[in-house]
């Protein structure tokens, strides 16, 4: 099963880089990390509520691993007892798919999926990617020896909507974290980059003898959509809302950041 520490990974280093950190999360051994908002859960149901309320106010969600698929039909408050040679049959019903859920009802946010995948790793992730409508998925293959569940360290690929795939050597799953993270905030800033690069050229001109406004008025007025713009650029990259899920023993795990 898998401990948390990928989700726990991403929680601390958004937090280091500034977040408010809000941590949803099911029972792990874990500790619960400095600075950051607690809350617990038990079920995927839980779990689905918490997401679906607080996503309309995210810009971003990393949901580091999936929840289990199926959950009993029923449990049962006390011990099971074996009686002589009888069979047990367990009812299963499938959980909510939470990303699925979320996905139907983003708006501009950015969805960050993990997969965890035993073969055809990178083909199973692109069509993760694409069924769910993720703008990263980052997957690992979990047959790989010594990685993985119960790890600190993993050994992924990162995967962007534009089908660029970028493979990590074995690393630290922090180190993982902040590449992500590095991942994520360039795909913010690229959205600014064209229209500020429009608006330098609409605004200025180059000859041998240096550079001059078209227009000192205009000049001035785009200046200041350009200051905004920016302004917009920097708040923009800095509030992050990162939501890390993980299944563990049987619960659900999941931290929700969101970063001002």
């Amino acid at each position: 099963p898998s401990s948390g520490k990928m989700g726990y990974a991403v929680a601390c280093a958004a937090r280091d880089r500034g977040a408010i950190v809000t941590l949803i999360s099911g029972p792990t051994s874990l500790e619960v990390p400095d600075g950051v908002h607690f809350i617990s859960c038990k079920t995927s149901s839980e779990m689905n509520n918490h997401v679906l309320q607080m996503f309309s106010d995210c810009d971003i969600l990393v949901m580091t691993a999936a929840v289990g698929d199926f959950a009993p039909k029923r449990i049962k408050k006390e011990k099971i007892k074996k009686k002589e040679n009888a069979n047990l049959d367990i009812q299963l019903l499938p959980t909510e798919d939470i990303l699925m859920n979320v996905a139907a009802k983003k708006v501009s946010q950015l969805i960050i999926g993990f997969a965890a995948e035993s073969e055809n790793l990178e083909q199973s992730a692109l069509e993760k990617l694409q069924n769910k409508k993720l703008d990263f998925i980052v997957a690992n293959d979990i047959s790989f020896p010594g990685i993985g569940f119960q790890s600190d360290s993993n050994k992924v690929i990162i995967i962007n909507k534009y089908k660029n795939i970028k493979s990590l050597p074995i690393l630290p799953k922090i180190e993982i974290a902040n590449l992500l993270l590095d991942d994520i905030r360039k795909s913010i800033t690229s959205i600014w980059r064209p229209l500020i690069k429009v608006l330098l050229e609409f605004v200025f001109y180059e000859n041998d003898k240096g550079i001059y406004f078209y227009d000192l008025k205009l000049g001035v007025q785009l200046g200041w959509i350009i200051c905004l713009l920016f302004i917009g650029l920097i708040s923009r990259s800095k509030k992050l809302t990162i939501h890390c899920f993980n299944y563990s023993s049987g619960f659900d795990f999941g931290s929700l950041v969101n970063m001002w």
